[in-house]
């Protein structure tokens, strides 16, 4: 319960972060800059509501249900999302085609969300850049890493940033640790264990000096995989 009410709190600071926006709009009597900023915080509202109802199932003890989604919609929310009231460029590299996975929408999101603002805590400032790819791939035995072998999508979020200290890079999924001033240590844990709970993996290079690179495999469709 911890994670969602952590991912409810940034969600909500997305939400705030359009009404600086949308104030300047009024008063400089951009109507178009003013309705995008509108449509960006239906969405930021959509994803807290999602996160209320994920909590309410939690005190139901009802599990998450899972459905077919396709991951290029939840990338597609996650980066416009992560723009909010920031100067950071989110670069999106998708196939043409849609990707599926078997997984519980909100869970997923909430994973995304994670990195996609890790990302943009790392690039603050102008110049930040955060670049965002789907792929297909299959694993095969003998590739090496830890991944097992099978058909996955694979999520690559890689930002231009300080990267990870190597001193840090053991810790970053523990739950309670935290580099930031007024962190939590919840985001990262709460992610890997989602990630593991569908059959994925989370890949990290920390890029020290040159920004950090998170891999995040999801069990993919068959039909995924041509």
């Amino acid at each position: 319960m911890e994670g969602v009410l952590h991912d409810l709190c940034n969600a909500l600071f997305l939400t705030s972060e359009h009404l600086p926006i949308m104030e300047e709009s009024l008063s400089s009597g951009k109507g178009d800059l003013l309705q995008e900023a509108i449509n960006e915080m239906k969405k930021a509202t959509n994803y807290s509501v999602r996160l209320v109802e994920q909590l309410k199932s939690l005190v139901r003890n009802n599990g998450p249900a899972r459905n077919r989604v396709d991951v290029k919609n939840l990338l597609r929310t996650g980066s416009s999302l992560v723009k909010a009231g920031s100067f950071v460029t989110v670069d999106v590299q998708f196939p043409e085609h849609d990707l599926y996975v078997d997984c519980n929408e909100t869970d997923i999101l909430r994973v995304l969300m994670n990195v996609l603002l890790n990302s943009r805590q790392a690039v603050r400032g102008n110049g930040g850049v955060i670049s965002v790819t789907l792929e297909e791939l299959n694993v095969s035995p003998g590739d090496g890493g830890s991944v097992t072998p099978g058909a996955f999508v694979r999520v690559t979020i890689s930002d231009n940033g300080p990267g990870i200290p190597d001193k840090d890079m053991e810790h970053i999924f523990k739950e309670g640790f935290t580099t930031k001033k007024n962190g939590t240590g919840v985001g990262l844990a709460t992610s890997l264990r989602i990630i593991r709970e569908h059959g994925g993996y989370i890949e990290v290079e920390p890029g020290a000096g040159k920004g950090a690179t998170f891999k995040i495999y999801l069990p993919a469709f068959l039909d995924n995989i041509g």
